[in-house]
């Protein structure tokens, strides 16, 4: 456990070594373009045939009251079959992403993930570190602003904001139960203010110690209204 500290620790200096695009009142210096009713963004995994058919986001609605936030933007999200899902540009400049469930009761509601994109402060969930039965299960995650950065894509060259979510899962127990395992999942966003949504995303992690292949997604069209 105290490598977790370390590694805990590490990911919240990183973050805060960043300067900030928030000024002292809490306005954000962050200037984002909220998009039309009808844009659509058209993505690509990188790995998949070329022929295979694209992920194409498209604005449904914005300035929508839900979930405790106003000015919520909803989208169409046609990745195989289609879904909903929402984002939030915070008052501060930070972005979040609205996870909509439906609880036991049937109330609708929504779970936000904020991510710094102007706070540039690490975000970090309640840390799960408890004993079940004899299994030690210990979980995290962290939310961390990487850097300014210029990317270039099909659909255009973007000023982006890097940001970076760090999950790590570690199951420890008695040798007679056979339930160790470590996972560590790292997924990379970069956001382009000038879009108000990302335009590469990528995946990465670890399985018990074993580095898994990252996965790429780029924005290969973006078609405004």
């Amino acid at each position: 456990m105290k490598k977790l500290s370390i590694l805990i620790g590490l990911l919240f200096i990183t973050s805060c070594s960043q300067n900030s695009d928030t000024s002292s009142n809490g306005v954000s210096t962050v200037s984002w373009t909220i998009p039309t009713i009808g844009t659509a963004f058209i993505y690509q995994l990188q790995q998949q045939d070329p022929v295979a058919p694209f992920d194409t986001v498209m604005i449904l609605q914005t300035g929508q009251h839900l979930g405790g936030k106003t000015g919520v933007i909803g989208c169409l999200d046609k990745a195989g079959t289609a879904g909903t899902f929402f984002y939030n540009i915070e008052p501060n400049g930070d972005i979040s992403d609205g996870d909509p469930t439906t609880t036991s009761l049937g109330v609708d509601t929504i779970t936000w993930t904020t991510f710094p994109t102007a706070s540039h402060q690490p975000i970090s969930d309640p840390v799960t570190d408890t004993i079940e039965s004899g299994i030690h299960i210990f979980r995290s995650n962290v939310r961390t602003f990487v850097g300014a950065e210029t990317l270039t894509t099909t659909a255009g060259q973007f000023s982006t904001l890097h940001v970076r979510e760090t999950s790590i899962s570690i199951i420890s127990g008695p040798d007679s139960l056979d339930c160790n395992a470590s996972d560590t999942s790292i997924l990379d966003r970069w956001y382009a203010p000038a879009i108000a949504l990302y335009v590469k995303v990528v995946s990465s992690g670890t399985n018990d110690g074993v580095t898994s292949e990252p996965s790429e997604v780029d924005l290969i069209k973006y078609l405004p209204k």
